[in-house]
């Protein structure tokens, strides 16, 4: 299974009362993820990671669904 490094931007969300200062502040720039993983499935539209898997590869954890169009770097990585 392929080991992949990918780096993403996420949305984000407050829930509390912000100045308009404070809320620029806040979210003005794009919140950038980085995140190593094993690839479980990939399609034209998404990606799936799993940050654990058996030593069967046929149970995953940790499990992040994430969009291509939030992908900004991708590299595959070696596993020795």
């Amino acid at each position: 299974m392929k080991k992949v490094y990918l780096e993403w931007s996420d949305s984000y969300s407050n829930d509390r009362w912000l100045y308009i200062n404070d809320l620029i502040d806040q979210f003005k720039d794009p919140l950038i993820i980085k995140t190593v993983g094993y690839l479980v499935y990939e399609n034209k539209n998404c990606v799936i990671i799993a940050g654990s898997l058996n030593e069967h590869q046929e149970m995953f954890c940790s499990i992040i669904h994430i969009p291509k169009k939030n992908i900004i770097k991708r590299e595959e990585l070696i596993i020795s």
